[in-house]
């Protein structure tokens, strides 16, 4: 985590051992939906996508808006970034989904009396809390899962 000076909230969310497209689709949902996460996005289409392509087609399928937002070369392969924002919710920032499954966030925090939108960190918290809840530790209500870890 860590604050921009442009007053946003930055997490980073890197898979522990590897992310699927669902999981992806349903952490970014967790983070920018307005309302309660729908418990399954529709599969994407046609099967055999990239992570982040897959992902994002999922969650356009959920009412997001995603578009490719970030290519890079490096000497042996080509990376690329999938963006995400909530059209009714720009107040929640939005996230990037990268081809590794890296999941970045970044949301505006809401400053008293200014017209900007954002979130007070506890509704923050609130999201990152219900993004990360299907990976609780055993004991706690479900199975351990080998979802991402914040850094």
């Amino acid at each position: 985590m860590d604050l921009l000076v442009t007053g946003a909230l930055v997490g980073v969310y890197t898979p522990l051992a590897g992310i699927s497209p669902h999981q992806a689709a349903h952490l970014v949902l967790a983070l920018l939906s307005t309302g309660p996460v729908p418990g399954s996005p529709p599969p994407a289409r046609p099967p055999g996508l990239a992570l982040n392509d897959a992902a994002g087609q999922m969650l356009a399928a959920c009412g997001m808006a995603a578009r490719p937002a970030d290519i890079r070369y490096d000497l042996d392969k080509v990376h690329t970034e999938v963006m995400v924002t909530n059209p009714a919710g720009h107040a929640r920032g939005h996230a990037r989904i990268s081809d590794e499954g890296i999941i970045r966030w970044e949301c505006p925090l809401a400053a008293p009396g200014s017209p900007l939108g954002g979130l007070a960190p506890p509704r923050i918290a609130q999201a990152i809390a219900a993004a990360l809840d299907p990976y609780r530790p055993a004991g706690h209500g479900q199975a351990r899962d080998s979802g991402p870890a914040a850094r």
